[in-house]
């Protein structure tokens, strides 16, 4: 990448990095607070909800604004195209939903469904309003103001409105209505940055032109979504609504902070990306230095927290939740791969690859199913060992796309996680036998979460300082250089540029 788009890389990732992790964190002690406010079984019935409403998301609403980032000059006539599809689809599947809602309970054998997805239909009209108001942001690398809207949509929407509502014993409402806030708040801050204009000239040639792009994504973010769903699926089909809200929980755990840094990345690198989609040399750069600073990140943080699991369910969650420890445990080896995989998916958009992306997802779909299928015997740890070999799997069909299309090769990829892989070990090495005395001793469980958390971090912090070609990988230190640069010029220009 040139300077000025490295610095705008780093000052987007920095902004969605920084409001990501004050969710992130919030994120952790509003599910502490449900988590002892409601049961297993609520968590379930919202959960399956939430399935459905997916689907409808996937379907209707997600490849328009992503074709709009993707176009390389946008047009007036190709904006008010898409609001008029947007609102149309955001009725429709709202409308769809309605329809369906009396089935739900048969569908997952789990009554309350129904009323649920009924609430949560209103989610589609109010994110139809929104589409080109958040294409827009993110077209224009307005990172800080999106993770503001992030923070605040979250605080204000969901965590207040959740926690309050479960407080005065409404179950599984609380968490319709606080998905319902956040919604709310999201789109009214967002139409207030953009405010939503009359479409004069929707056309069916703009319709057309954002189609090609959007039908191929849609169908990837079909299959994406039913891999993520589909174990959910088989979970309260066969398992039952707690067994679902047990492993719901320790799925979130151990995605969430994987999720986190790939939305992040995929937020910021995608629209960047998109502006260089015919420079393949500064692509693979991206790419293969992109993968060596994730893997770095999340190789060491899944191994430890797969040490640390009776300590993390047993803190944030309780111990009614006991059950998700050895399935979040199996889950957290696999948080490398969720990860890196939205750095093949920012590429393999950028470029329009959208159709092989496609097909690499309705693969990882039916691989989740027959990993459920085939694990739900051996109850959630089975469910949980399988789910984690196709990660595996899905990480290496999308990376091999992503290579393909920046002609980098596997032998570049394995080198840049070769640093962090030895990182890991040391970690392992030093993180098990701590846990095993600290556990001896019976040391609480926060006392326990918190000495290994902070010796893990200091250790890592120092091999990667004192011996940073054995520990570390030059797209850190490249990433620190230019954010010091982009300071320096901040501190030179003032905070308007003057």
């Amino acid at each position: 990448m040139t300077e000025s788009a490295s610095r705008t890389t780093v000052r987007g990732v920095m902004s969605m990095g920084s409001g990501t992790l004050v969710v992130s964190v919030l994120r952790l002690g509003v599910l502490a607070i449900l988590a002892r406010l409601l049961t297993p079984a609520d968590f379930g019935v919202v959960g399956a909800a939430l399935i459905l409403s997916g689907v409808a998301e996937a379907v209707f609403m997600r490849g328009i604004a992503e074709a709009l980032i993707q176009r390389p000059v946008l047009e007036r006539r190709q904006i008010d195209t898409a609001l008029v599809a947007s609102l149309v689809a955001g009725f429709g599947a709202a409308s769809l939903l309605v329809l369906f809602a009396p089935y739900a309970d048969d569908l997952f054998g789990i009554e309350g469904v129904a009323p649920a997805l009924r609430a949560l239909s209103l989610v589609f009209p109010l994110n139809a309003l929104a589409v080109i108001a958040r294409a827009k942001l993110r077209r224009d690398l307005e990172f800080p103001y999106l993770a503001r809207v992030e923070v605040i949509s979250y605080v204000v929407g969901y965590g207040a409105v959740a926690v309050i509502s479960a407080s005065v014993g409404l179950g599984v409402w609380a968490l319709v209505f606080g998905t319902l806030g956040r919604t709310t708040v999201m789109v009214g801050l967002m139409l207030v940055k953009h405010p939503p204009q009359f479409p004069r000239h929707p056309a069916a040639a703009a319709f057309r032109e954002l189609f090609k792009f959007s039908s191929g994504y849609t169908l990837g973010e079909l299959a994406f979504y039913t891999a993520q769903r589909v174990d959910d699926f088989g979970v309260a089909r066969w398992l039952g609504p707690a067994a679902l809200g047990v492993y719901g929980r320790a799925y979130q755990l151990m995605a969430d902070p994987g999720d986190k840094l790939g939305a992040v990345l995929q937020n910021v690198l995608f629209p960047t990306m998109a502006k260089l989609q015919t420079d393949t040399r500064r692509l693979a750069g991206a790419y293969v230095g992109g993968a060596s600073v994730v893997a770095l990140v999340m190789l060491p943080v899944g191994a430890v927290f797969a040490i640390l699991g009776d300590e993390v369910i047993g803190v944030l969650l309780g111990e009614q939740w006991l059950d998700a420890v050895t399935p979040f445990k199996i889950l957290a080896v696999g948080m490398v791969f969720r990860t890196s995989f939205n750095l093949s998916e920012s590429v393999a958009k950028a470029v329009g690859a959208v159709y092989r992306r496609a097909w690499r997802q309705w693969a990882y779909a039916i691989l989740v199913l027959l990993a459920v299928w085939l694990g739900h015997a051996h109850g959630l740890n089975g469910v949980a060992v399988g789910v984690t070999i196709a990660m595996g799997i899905n990480f290496l069909l999308m990376a091999g796309l992503a290579l393909r299309v920046v002609g980098a090769s596997w032998l570049e990829l394995l080198r840049a996680h070769a640093a962090p892989g030895r990182l890991t070990v040391i970690l392992v090495a030093a993180a098990w036998p701590m846990t095993w005395l600290m556990r001896s001793i019976d040391a609480p469980d926060a006392a326990t979460l918190a000495v290994v958390l902070i010796a893990a971090a200091t250790l890592a912090m120092g091999a990667i300082l004192l011996l940073p070609r054995v520990f570390s990988v030059p797209e850190l230190s490249r990433l620190v250089s230019v954010l010091r640069r982009t300071n320096q010029v901040d501190v030179v220009a003032g905070p308007e540029g003057s």
